[in-house]
This record gives C-alpha cells, structure tokens and sequence, in this order.
C-alpha cells in the first residue's frame, strides 16, 4: 500500500478472474486439436492514491496437442462503489521468453476482450494490468470460479 494513502475496506485476493468464452473454431487439418487448460495465477493488488491496480499473471497448460487462438474475456468489478476501470497492459511471453504484446478490446463496463495467440509449446503465460477508480477507501477484486474450467487451478497466489 502507498505510504500515508487510502485503506481498502475490502480487498479480496482472486482464484480465477479471467471468464473463457471460447469461440468455436476448427484445428488444421493436418494438425491435431489440443486443449487449453487454465493452470495456476499470480494476482498483486496494489493501491495507488484513487485507484486501484491489479497485475494478474496467468498460466495455461497446453495439452493434446497446438491449440488455435482463443477468444478471451476478462471481467472488470461492476460496483457503484467504484469508477471506471482500464486496461493498461496485456502481453504474453513467447517461447523464446520475451514478453510481446497483445491487442485488446475494452467492453466498458463489463471487461476486457482479447484474443490469447495460437500455442504449440506446453505452457501459455499472459500478463495483463488494469487499473479502476476508487470512490471512497473501498476496493474490490472479481473471485470467479474454474467451474468454466471444468477443473480447479493447481495454484494461486
């Protein structure tokens, strides 16, 4: 927290803030069609003055086989407690280990669109940073569940 600044009355470390939607797409013909499993995420929430920021990092498996690009959506808390929330950030670490970025959509208030990117190799990390006005010394993290997941995350923090 930011010295001498605002106290969250409320705030509420997450398991699983990205909601999938997955648009249904064919696999190359000559390639087998694997699947995305959502692993394990890092969350940091930090105060700044009015606001505050969250820093997600999150770690999908990939197994079977490549998978295609996947349609994303990551939601934002709706609360009247709360002002307007931003995407500051989206990328995600390439097989060399470089982080790239990638595009987004902003969907005020809901979320944030994006498209994760075709993956051939075991692991898909992204990293994504928002930021939402406070109103008051109140904050708030979206704690979703991985019953869209169809299994739990082997770990969070």
């Amino acid at each position: 927290m930011p010295r001498g600044s605002i106290r969250a009355k409320w705030l509420r470390p997450g398991l699983a803030v990205v909601a999938l939607a997955f648009a249904a797409g064919a696999a190359e013909p000559d390639r087998p069609a694997g699947r995305l499993e959502f692993d394990s995420e890092e969350i940091l929430i930090d105060l700044r003055g009015d606001a505050v920021e969250v820093t997600g990092t999150y770690h999908f498996r990939v197994a079977g086989g490549p998978v295609p690009a996947q349609p994303m959506l990551y939601p934002y808390p709706e609360d009247p407690l709360l002002g307007a929330a931003r995407t500051l950030r989206l990328e995600w670490r390439q097989p060399d280990g470089r982080w790239a970025p990638l595009t987004f959509e902003e969907l005020p208030p809901r979320g944030v669109r994006w498209r994760l990117p075709a993956a051939e190799s075991e692991v898909l990390t992204v990293r994504t940073v928002y930021r939402q006005a406070m109103r008051s010394t109140y904050a708030r993290y979206i704690v979703t569940t991985t019953q869209a997941w169809g299994q739990p995350l082997r770990r969070a923090s």
